[in-house]
This record gives structure tokens, sequence and C-alpha cells, in this order.
């Protein structure tokens, strides 16, 4: 039976995040772009890194991703961005983040560590020795991760799906000057590593601050991560953190008018409804939200998708052993949760001008659900007034969140941010988990990557390539379900590494 189909393409990307842009770009430099098309469910690009404006003056607010690290000449966002064979594009103007603050309201310690590992108590105190030795941990990190950051063009294909892929990983990590250190590291969780560097287990804050930077970077916890990873994610200050003076959306919505120059559509307002096998490719059913029509979409030699893993085995319809392998692989795979808070304050002229980045931790006598750090990114101050926005995140473990108790837990997290930063919150939104499963269809909420130490991304990651049964169509995931970590830089890395795999160029290679 023939099946008619309302477009064909060889390429096609679904989802507008971080790596599904970056395939975009990457492809809008080929010669078959015009045979490429990409669809995204929302009204515009940015996935889990999107925006919102809301009140009277509309003010944007980021969600998910408030910064931005390898922005600079060269490294993979910037080199991403201003990829382009005709003309000299220049990288969003930004500001770089110089510190980040620590706050324990039990003893009302507060703890500053700059982008060179100074660290500078203003109020309360450590344990003896332990300034010292979380200085040294962080050196080390810095020390072991810097020759990963700077021989980041060359991607290593993580999570590995073949022999070939390990032996090409291999070449890149002999490009390396610190051979030993990281080879001697690789297998060991972040935690031994610490212990090793003098990290007692009464230095409660150290492994809090340890902890919550690691949460925010590779979504877990030092027990569970790889010294190699996990030294990438403490290291991320030293490197350079970033806001853009624009947002986000400056990152995004100019990537995606850079693809649509070159030719490459991009469908806003269409939702993946199903995937299918047919002997010429992927069939996908596609829903056009703002005419209320469904499509057949043919994918006949690539499908990339930025999606979750939850989701797509809720989409794809064939019962085959990829889906079984998927299945279980996840199965076992633990996640967090997310609730953010979206508001706004009064600047006070004792605060810089500029964005700041807070960790405020929880008080002893804190409800179980709420028992993690808050993340919190504060805007750089509008012009003409002295209002500040923010975008605060906090982790919860899923299982624990009561959606009868939004509220309660709304006003408990306003509260631990303005006794810290001893400000009035002026208007806040809250999103749960429910609000992050609704918009970017996320299991249950969860947020982040699952892999969780290096014996998974080597012998039991999620496969994250599937090699259709005609030989001559492949189906690519991208973003942080399949990819070690979490944020752009991540997802980003997740995109290269689809795209050179289905178009066997290197990134490395590109100017």
């Amino acid at each position: 039976m023939k099946i008619e189909f309302d477009e064909e393409f060889d390429n096609v990307i679904i989802g507008a995040g971080a790596g599904g842009i970056a395939v975009a770009k990457l492809l809008s430099e080929n010669s078959n772009k015009n045979n490429t098309v990409l669809f995204e469910q929302h009204f515009a690009p940015g996935g889990c890194g999107g925006y919102f404006a809301r009140g009277n003056p509309k003010r944007v607010f980021d969600v998910g991703a408030t910064q931005l690290v390898a922005i600079q000449n060269g490294e993979i966002q910037n080199k991403i961005y201003c990829l382009n064979k005709k003309e000299i594009i220049k990288f969003p103007d930004s500001e770089k983040i110089e510190n980040i603050y620590f706050h324990f309201p039990n003893d009302n310690t507060s703890i500053s560590i700059d982008s060179r590992a100074n660290i500078k108590i203003t109020d309360g105190k450590l344990e003896e020795n332990e300034e010292r030795v979380l200085k040294n941990i962080i050196h080390f990190s810095n020390l072991t991760s810097k020759e990963i950051w700077v021989n980041l063009k060359y991607i290593p294909k993580l999570p590995i799906n073949s022999i070939k892929e390990l032996f090409q990983n291999l070449a890149i990590f002999f490009r390396m000057k610190n051979k030993l250190i990281l080879f001697s590291t690789f297998f060991l969780s972040y935690l031994t590593v610490c212990k090793l560097l003098g990290l007692k287990n009464n230095f409660k804050k150290s492994h809090d601050i340890l902890n919550s930077l690691l949460l925010d970077t590779v979504q877990n916890k030092m027990k569970y991560v790889p010294w190699i990873f996990g030294s990438m994610g403490i290291s991320i200050l030293n490197y350079g953190i970033y806001r853009l003076n624009g947002g986000m959306r400056s990152y995004f919505m100019d990537l995606a008018f850079q693809i649509q120059d070159k030719g490459i559509k991009i469908n806003y307002q269409h939702e993946l409804l199903s995937i299918e096998e047919d002997k010429n490719g992927f069939i996908l059913c596609i829903l056009d939200r703002k005419k209320n029509i469904r499509k057949k979409i043919l994918a006949n030699k690539n499908l990339f998708l930025n999606i979750t893993v939850w989701n797509f085995l809720k989409i794809y319809k064939e019962e085959n052993s990829f889906k079984k392998k998927l299945s279980h692989k996840i199965k076992n795979k633990s996640s967090w949760g997310a609730c953010a808070l979206f508001g706004y304050f009064e600047h006070k002229e004792t605060y810089p001008i500029g964005p700041w980045y807070h960790q405020i931790f929880f008080e002893e006598n804190e409800i179980e659900e709420l028992k993690s750090s808050l993340y919190l990114s504060v805007y750089k101050k509008e012009q003409n007034n002295n209002i500040r926005c923010f975008t605060a995140t906090i982790h919860f473990k899923i299982n624990q969140y009561d959606h009868q108790k939004k509220e309660f837990y709304k006003n408990k997290l306003i509260a631990r941010i303005e006794k810290t930063l001893k400000i009035k919150i002026q208007n806040c939104e809250f999103a749960s988990p429910s609000t992050y499963e609704k918009f970017t269809y996320r299991d249950k909420g969860k947020v982040g990557g699952m892999i969780t130490n290096a014996y998974d991304i080597i012998f039991k990651s999620i496969p994250s390539v599937y090699k259709h049964p005609n030989k001559s169509s492949k189906l690519f995931f991208v973003g942080d379900s399949v990819f070690p970590g979490q944020g752009i830089v991540s997802s980003s890395i997740s995109g290269v590494i689809a795209w050179e795999r289905a178009t066997n160029l290197k990134f490395s290679d590109l100017e």
C-alpha cells in the first residue's frame, strides 16, 4: 500500500532547543541544506533555555538556563553561533559573572568564590583547614579540566556507540597534556578524588558547595559523578560564566534567523505526535497548531530528535528491539524534577549593577521537599529604574512533590530569598514539575542528563543512534537526556556529535 506524504526531507530536526538548533546551524552550511526542515512545538526557539514575557511593561524572563559558557573566539558556543562562510558574525554582548555566592541560613554563613578560586568568607566560618582543602579541590578541578576545555573543539563521541568511536575518543585523549592525571581519575568518582585531596566528612559546607555546583552543571552529586565530568562542572566559573545582555533569547533567536537566512525552514507551533517506520524512512505525524491540521512528513535520511527519551517512548509506534532496549536502559535511571520562581524586586545600591549568581541553602528545620539549594540568577539592573528580574530554580525529588502544596512551596522559597538578600519581592510566578512536564514534555518534570558514571558512558549508555532497517535512514537523539551533563553547552555538544555522525564531517575542521 502506497502512503502519501505531505512533504519529504532528507533531514528533519524536531525541537529547536540547544541541541536541535546546533544541528540546524551546522547543516545550514552544508550543500543539502535546502532539503532540511526544523519543527518546534513552541512559538520560539530555546527549549528549556527559552523565555517568556509578563507584566506591563513587559519583562522577559529566562526559563532554565540563564548563563552561557564557552562563548569566546574559537570556543564551542561562539563557533556554532558565528559559523558563516560568507560574513563575519559577532557574538551577542555579555557580561562575565565573577563570583558565585553561597548562603547557609543555619549559622548565617556567606561565602563567595571567584573565577580564580579565591574564597571569601563574609559571615560565619568554616572548619579548620576547610578553606584550604576547598580551594585545593577547585584548583585541581581547574587543572585537570583545562586541557578538556582547550580541546573541546575535538568533540568526543558520547555516549560511545561503537569500537570505532572508542578509538576516535582515545585519539582526542592522546592530544592532551595531562594524560596521566585524566586517566588515573577517569573511573574515580568526584567524591573519591576530593577525599584524596583532604575533604573530610565534617567539612559539611564544602560538601554542600561542591554538590550544589555539580547538581547545577552535571545534574548529580559527588559520589555519582566521574571526576572527569565533575572537574568540568566545578571549573565552569574559572573558565567563564557569562550572562547575555539580551538574555538567552538573544542567542537562540539570532541563531534561528541565521538558519532561516541560509534557507532552512523553521516551523513553529508544530508538535510531533507520532513516529512510525516505512521502507523509505521515518514517518512523522505533526500537528500544525496554528491551522489545527495534521501533516505526514517523511524523513528519508536523517531524523534528529531534540526531545526527551520519555516523550520518544510515548510517541514511537514501533515495538522493536531498539524500543525495548531504550525502555530497559532508562527504567532504573534516576533524575530530578525542578521548581522555579520568576520575579523581580527593587534594586539596592549595595548590589552590583551587573548580573550576579547565588546559591541559597536550606535551614535545618526546612520541610523535606525543599531540602535542596536554591539557584538564584539575578539579571542586570534595568535602565531608567531600580528593578532587578531573577530566575530561581530548586531541584526537587519528584516522588516528594505534592501539587496541593504548590502555593506553600512558592511562599517558602520566596521567604528564603527575601531573608537571605534582605529584599522584598514585588511580583513572582511559580513553575512546578507539572509545568515543566506540560511545556517541555518531560515525564513528571524530570530535568537534566541521566548518565551517572564513567562505566555507564562506555558500557550502559542510553543509545543515541538508531539505524533504520532500510540501512540508509538514521535516527539521532540530541539533548541532555542522552548526553552526560546539562545546560546549553552539553546539549550543543550532543547536536555537534549527531551532526558529525550523520555527515561524517568534523567540527574541528570548520572555520
